[in-house]
């Protein structure tokens, strides 16, 4: 056994030495250098280690945002015009400095708003540019329009029921002083009504602005006023800041007619005979009424008149200051339908007044509660007429001569 056990051993070691030498003829390691680097088709999957070239570097790019004047002073007419270096522009995004957007549109590397800037504001432009790798980038830029008068407006009458013979009336605060500026706000305003009338604007002066019926209102009519202003110029250094909507409602037809010759005021509602009565108008040659179309402007329960204010003098032997009741104003120029207590006896006879229509104080006070604003009347009788500017003069205007005046 002893002798086995030596025999085998000497087997296993005598294998041992001759896998060493097997070993050793396959290795392709040098023992000076160490093992010979791996290859793409080496048994490990290891990859070349040749290098790659470097990824283009991405220039970012750069923004000028330019506009027809500087950006502190913009008017608001302008537009915002880009120059982009190292890419291309996406998008603009206009708002107030408060967070308002602003509507406009992008064509090329100009963005014009869809209406008019406002004067005096800030606002902030975002825009989007691409650079050379095709991913974006946001800039920021702030800008304001210019410093300026602020032309104020009113739309008159508006939520009030008025009679057949009101316009709808802009009432500028300052003159609009160009017939082309007079133009351009034409433009920004309109006017609807339900049912439906043919109408048009006429300026009376370069304060008012109108918009009259072809003919008289249509009773029960809606009519409503939209004024777009806001931005728009109506003098050198002044721009509309406000846009302004306002509608009324059309009465019933009260049409009064008052002939100056035989002192009679009649008053009819929708074509029919109310009431006559008997007046008195303005004496001649100096204070003869107007003839022509008047429409009924204010109403005052109580007002003192005042002959100064007409240009009749304190000294003067035709000088008055009357506490007058139920007046209601026709003409700037001072002409009202008024009680007039102190004349009953040539009322009905003869024209002894400074050119108002007066009654008696239970005709008037009748009249003025029948009557709104916007009603007509209509004065026949004298040699004197009545002119568009003298109050709510539209209808003494043809229809052609109205829509002529669109434009002036």
């Amino acid at each position: 056994m002893t002798s086995l056990r030596r025999r085998t051993a000497a087997l296993i070691a005598a294998a041992g030495m001759l896998a060493g030498i097997l070993l050793a003829g396959c290795s392709t390691i040098d023992p000076t250098t160490g093992p010979a680097p791996a290859t793409s088709g080496s048994a490990t999957g290891t990859v070349s280690t040749t290098p790659s070239p470097s990824a283009t570097p991405v220039v970012e790019p750069a923004m000028t945002m330019t506009s027809q004047h500087v950006l502190t002073a913009l008017l608001p007419t302008d537009t915002l015009n880009f120059t982009v270096a190292n890419g291309a522009i996406a998008d603009v995004a206009v708002a107030t400095a408060t967070g308002t957007a602003v509507p406009g549109t992008l064509t090329g590397r100009t963005w014009r708003p869809s209406r008019n800037l406002l004067p005096q504001t800030k606002y902030v432009a975002t825009v989007t540019l691409t650079a050379s790798d095709n991913t974006t980038r946001t800039r920021t830029q702030a800008f304001s329009t210019l410093k300026t008068t602020i032309a104020d407006y009113d739309l008159l009458y508006t939520g009030f029921t008025v009679g057949v013979g009101m316009p709808a009336i802009i009432q500028f605060v300052h003159p609009v002083e160009t017939p082309a500026l007079r133009a351009e706000v034409v433009k920004h305003v309109t006017v609807t009504s339900s049912p439906k009338q043919e109408g048009s604007w006429g300026w009376i002066d370069n304060r008012q602005l109108m918009w009259r019926p072809k003919t008289y209102w249509k009773s029960g009519t809606t009519v409503t006023i939209a004024a777009d202003l806001a931005g728009v110029q109506t003098g050198k250094d002044a721009w509309i800041a406000k846009d302004a909507r306002g509608s009324f409602s059309i009465g019933a037809a009260r049409i009064s007619y008052v002939n100056i010759a035989t002192h009679q005021l009649t008053v009819t509602e929708n074509g029919k005979t109310v009431r006559t009565i008997p007046v008195t108008a303005g004496k001649e040659p100096d204070y003869t009424t107007r003839s022509g179309i008047k429409v009924i402007m204010q109403r005052y329960s109580h007002i003192i008149m005042d002959s100064t204010t007409v240009d009749i003098p304190k000294n003067s032997p035709d000088a008055y200051h009357l506490d007058v009741q139920y007046a209601m104003r026709l003409t700037w120029s001072g002409e009202f339908l008024h009680a007039a207590p102190w004349s009953v006896a040539s009322q009905g006879v003869a024209n002894v007044s400074h050119g108002c229509t007066g009654m008696s104080t239970a005709n008037a006070k009748w009249l003025f509660d029948f009557s709104h604003a916007g009603d007509v009347v209509v004065y026949t009788g004298s040699n004197r007429q009545m002119t568009l500017s003298n109050g709510i003069g539209v209808w003494n205007a043809s229809w052609s001569q109205w829509q002529a005046l669109k434009s002036v």
